[in-house]
């Protein structure tokens, strides 16, 4: 179900959000800070019942929230579009969109579109759902994206963002699709720059935070896997900590376009946000411009277009 016209009116001058997998982890913790800001926040969700479950808590917790629940799979291509226009039909501005929504070292399978799921995830769904809802972005006033990226994009190989391995490995796919992230992220800042845009692009990484995606790893049916979940585990901060450099990219008045948050402990894992490096991979601009025309390929998009609406 994605029926926009169910949601209640925003209030006059009411910033609006959207947080996709904003039903656990990061994205709750993310879309209850937005909200005790006064956002109308939309949580974009594959599990609408998750996300209604999602929406009862955080009211519970602050009955003054104002939030809702639309679907979006960010497998499947259709999805995105339904839900960006249903969204367009519905707001007339969209002050912060937070890619946050990912999956973490599943088995291989395909999308409906024919991509690997991981990469499709995190950094197709969300590289499509952007350019669907730019326009929004493009007229809100001081509109920001933030994309949740992670410590894992250090292992991969950037040239691979072009020429992906042809033998399936669950964690080189997950490194690979979050250094499509910070890819997007940091040239989503550029395109902005060069086209006058009043917006916003930030990326950040929770470091090591305990989130669903840990869990699955602690339930594997693999021996491996679960001590891999167990030692992670270990290492992990709340989700409520490593949420903080999103929100900081979403909420501080101090951010620059292009800017990149992450704990501030010994080697990125845990401790209170501040602004970290860009890493090296992201730096070659021949490489971005080339992986952005790819993603525009694959997703049948074109920014060139959505900025000129």
């Amino acid at each position: 179900m994605n029926d926009f016209t169910a949601h209640s009116p925003t209030t006059p001058n009411q910033p609006v959000a959207v947080v996709t997998g904003g039903n656990s982890g990061l994205g709750y913790q993310t879309a209850g800070a937005l909200a005790r800001q006064g956002y109308r926040v939309v949580l974009a969700c594959r599990d609408t019942l998750k996300g209604e479950a999602a929406v009862q808590t955080l009211r519970a917790a602050n009955p003054k929230a104002d939030i809702q629940v639309s679907s979006l799979d960010l497998a499947c291509f259709t999805s995105v579009q339904n839900f960006s226009l249903g969204f367009q039909s519905q707001y007339t501005r969209l002050d912060r969109l937070i890619n946050n929504a990912g999956i973490m070292a599943v088995p291989h399978a395909l999308t409906k579109e024919g991509h690997e799921s991981q990469y499709a995830v995190n950094h197709l769904g969300h590289f499509l759902l952007t350019q669907q809802i730019m326009a929004l972005l493009k007229h809100t006033p001081g509109a920001r994206v933030v994309s949740v990226t992670s410590l894992a994009a250090r292992m991969a190989k950037p040239h691979q963002l072009l020429d992906p391995p042809r033998r399936y490995d669950k964690w080189k796919s997950y490194s690979l699709s979050k250094l499509a992230n910070l890819m997007f992220g940091l040239e989503l800042h550029y395109l902005m720059q060069r086209n006058g845009l009043d917006a916003k692009s930030l990326l950040a990484h929770p470091g090591f935070s305990q989130t669903n995606l840990q869990s699955r790893l602690l339930n594997s049916k693999k021996i491996s896997e679960r001590i891999t979940g167990k030692a992670l585990l270990g290492l992990c901060q709340p989700a409520d900590q490593g949420a903080l450099p999103i929100i900081q990219a979403a909420l501080s008045d101090t951010v620059q376009s292009g800017d990149f948050y992450g704990p501030s402990g010994k080697f990125q894992i845990k401790g209170p946000p501040r602004k970290i490096p860009i890493p090296a991979a992201t730096f070659d601009s021949r490489l971005r411009s080339a992986f952005w025309a790819l993603s525009e390929q694959q997703t049948h998009s074109s920014y060139t277009t959505a900025l000129k609406t």
